[in-house]
């Protein structure tokens, strides 16, 4: 009969209380080493097996084949508010303005930012003044402007970009710097220090920038 020692849990515990101290024999180690790694083992076998059935029910990257119903999230309506403008305003982000003031216009843009986007388009010729477009400072306006002539006006296509530096104002003045019927105007932010302005407007005349 094999003896054990026992130890106390705590100095004051009951011997009964004890462990048992017994030597392993060789082959009562390896038994137990044995034991330890069948039990490593079967814990693994479940992760592998867990992980196989999750991946299968994953799409290919390559050509995938997708069962069952497919659910897409709701897509945001990108849509612009359009607004049809008489006096002078401040722009808002996410608007499409229609201009008809026949005696100019004073817009005025909102701060830029990345995604944000302005659309002007003129409804009306200007035939006194000038319809100005102005960004805050520090907002610069950088893009381009692609003319094309009035028939009969003798005028040339044209095309004029910002310098990039200090424009900061887009003059529509109804004839060289274009402010006709149909004139567009887009400003996307790039950045809150920028306006990307593509314009496509029609001029009379000797074809001359509007930026400044």
């Amino acid at each position: 009969m094999a003896l054990k020692k026992l130890i106390p849990t705590s100095p004051n515990a009951n011997l009964i209380a004890g462990v048992d101290m017994t030597p392993l024999k060789t082959g009562d180690y390896n038994n137990k080493i044995r034991a330890d790694i069948d039990a490593e083992v079967t814990v693994v076998n479940t992760q592998v097996t867990a992980n196989t059935a999750a991946i299968a029910l994953k799409a290919d990257i390559a050509s995938p084949t997708f069962t069952g119903t497919v659910t897409i999230p709701t897509l945001k309506d990108l849509t612009p508010t359009l607004e049809v403008k008489t006096g002078n305003f401040t722009a808002a982000a996410g608007v499409e303005y229609v201009v008809n003031k026949a005696d100019g216009a004073a817009i005025v843009l909102p701060a830029a930012a990345a995604g944000a986007r302005v659309t002007i388009v003129l409804g009306i010729t200007v035939t006194s003044n000038t319809t100005t477009i102005t960004a805050s400072a520090g907002d610069l306006l950088k893009g381009y402007v692609i003319f094309s002539a009035v028939n009969g006006s003798g005028g040339t296509n044209a095309y004029f970009a910002p310098d990039g530096t200090n424009d900061l104002i887009i003059t529509l003045n109804g004839s060289t710097t274009g402010g006709f019927i149909g004139d567009r105007i887009e400003l996307v932010g790039i950045s809150d220090t920028e306006w990307r302005v593509r314009m496509t407007a029609t001029q009379s005349g000797t074809a001359a920038t509007p930026f400044s």
